[in-house]
């Protein structure tokens, strides 16, 4: 009778999802083996599977006598107290089984040096690694550990203090009337060949990035800048606010974006008398312009490295 119902439970296991799923693991998994012990009755012919059945019937036979052998050995064991037979005897039954921890498991990020001391060891021989494992050995390994954490704090830097950036700005004038490049006299009206009231130019940048003493990706602060000109080494300086992006916490590098206020202190308009397309003065032959300080609002791209 008992043989009878551990015939059942096996035939009912073959069918069960987890043996399925195991089916996908390697040919030596027990799992799978019984998987296609049983595909070998249902998917013979009707007039092979009385043949196909009973051969699975001596396989099992073999694997009861093989368990009741097994559950011997671990009751002795268990009789006589001792630790170390009680180990091997569970362990014979884990072997021949193929009981692996990880059978199931996702894969796993790369392990620290506990992690790695411990690696090869599944819950049939941990006891014993912890008994052949010196503690000097578990020492080295956390403090190996930790140094690996430390070392990824040292690699993480800060955005907060002072640093410098170069790129691009853009410059856009606040006043009425507009900035003059090339102006003339036409039919005795003044005309704007070209205006000036937006540029784009070479920049400089020094900023101070706030409250980002804490490794994060961002900061921001302060900035003071100066834009290149065609003509003059600086056309025009100013300051604002800039917010500063990075990738990673490792990185030193960052780009920034800030915005601000920038004055020209010559910028070239008409002088006064003459109006865009308007009658220029009486006897003027030539545009006269004038130099004057003007304030622009600035948007600046820059990159620290």
């Amino acid at each position: 009778m008992r043989k009878v119902r551990f015939l059942r439970a096996i035939a009912m296991a073959s069918s069960c999802p987890v043996l399925v799923l195991s089916a996908a693991c390697s040919s030596t998994d027990p799992a799978r083996k019984w998987v296609e012990q049983s595909a070998l009755v249902t998917g013979a012919a009707p007039g092979d599977k009385e043949a196909k059945a009973k051969d699975l019937v001596k396989v099992l036979e073999k694997e009861i006598e093989k368990l009741d052998s097994l559950k011997k050995g671990l009751s002795a064991a268990a009789d006589k107290k001792d630790a170390g037979e009680i180990d091997r005897s569970a362990n014979s039954v884990a072997t021949a089984f193929g009981a692996e921890a990880d059978l199931f498991q996702e894969p796993k990020p790369a392990k620290t040096p506990m992690q790695e001391l411990l690696s090869d060891k599944t819950p049939k021989s941990l006891g014993a690694a912890f008994e052949n494992v010196s503690m000097e050995t578990f020492r080295q390994a956390f403090a190996q550990d930790e140094a690996v954490k430390e070392s990824k704090k040292a690699k993480e830097t800060s955005l907060e203090g002072f640093n410098f950036g170069t790129g691009i700005g853009a410059t856009f004038d606040m006043h009425s009337g507009s900035r003059v490049k090339s102006a003339s006299i036409r039919d005795g009206t003044v005309r704007v060949d070209e205006e000036g009231d937006a540029q784009l130019g070479f920049v400089l940048e020094t900023h101070y990035f706030f409250g980002a003493s804490k490794p994060r990706l961002w900061g921001t602060g302060p900035f003071v800048a100066i834009k290149m000109g065609e003509n003059d080494l600086i056309d025009e300086a100013g300051l604002g606010w800039m917010l500063g992006l990075r990738r990673r916490v490792e990185d030193t590098n960052s780009f920034n974006i800030g915005v601000g206020v920038m004055v020209d202190p010559d910028a070239e308009v008409l002088a006064d008398g003459f109006i865009a397309n308007q009658p220029a003065p009486a006897g003027a032959t030539d545009v006269a312009t004038k130099k004057e300080e003007r304030f622009s609002f600035a948007i600046v791209f820059s990159y620290t490295f």
